[in-house]
């Protein structure tokens, strides 16, 4: 970080001390409760969890902003979160999320890798971070784990634009 970084407000995240590369039990245990990766065989998990990151951020900081490119996926170890996207009135929220749910994957799922929303920290949160090459790795390696992912995109996509709809009865 540039210099006094760590005094500017905007410096919101922050790499969680003592993260390492060791697999631990809470991060599987993590994973394992993600319905989506739920049927990963064991050895993927592991990989997995051994390759992501912990990190934390303020309430109030901007996690993912709608139309950026995404590299990673995340799972909320505790906080919370709101997901939000432009609408025609301004920012419309599509879903709160908190612990053990995952998000920032619809980026991952096909090759245009842009964020469908944006996603903000709404108390103190800690996340797991999943790199993009390893979960486009698993994508391409588990046709059921695509499946899952796929639907969840498919029914998040179809909330997003009912919700963001324009009625042409609306007065």
């Amino acid at each position: 970080p540039r210099s006094g970084a760590r005094h500017d407000p905007a410096y919101r995240s922050q790499r969680v001390a003592g993260a390492s590369l060791s697999v631990s039990d809470r991060r599987l245990d993590l994973l394992r409760g993600v319905p989506a990766f739920a049927a990963l065989p064991e050895q993927a998990l592991r990989l997995l969890a051994q390759d992501s990151e912990e990190v934390c951020h303020a309430s109030g900081a901007i996690i993912l902003r709608e139309g950026e490119t995404g590299d990673r996926a995340y799972i909320v170890i505790a906080g919370s979160v709101e997901v939000t996207a432009a609408g025609p009135e301004g920012p419309t929220l599509l879903a709160t999320l908190s612990q053990g749910e995952l998000f920032g994957e619809l980026a991952l799922l096909h090759g245009q890798g842009t964020r469908a929303a944006t996603v903000t920290a709404t108390s103190p949160l800690r996340l797991l971070a999943l790199p993009g090459l390893e979960l486009r790795q698993l994508l391409d390696a588990g046709p059921q784990l695509r499946a899952e992912l796929d639907a969840a995109a498919r029914w998040m996509l179809t909330y997003r634009f009912l919700k963001l709809a324009v009625s042409p009865f609306a007065v």
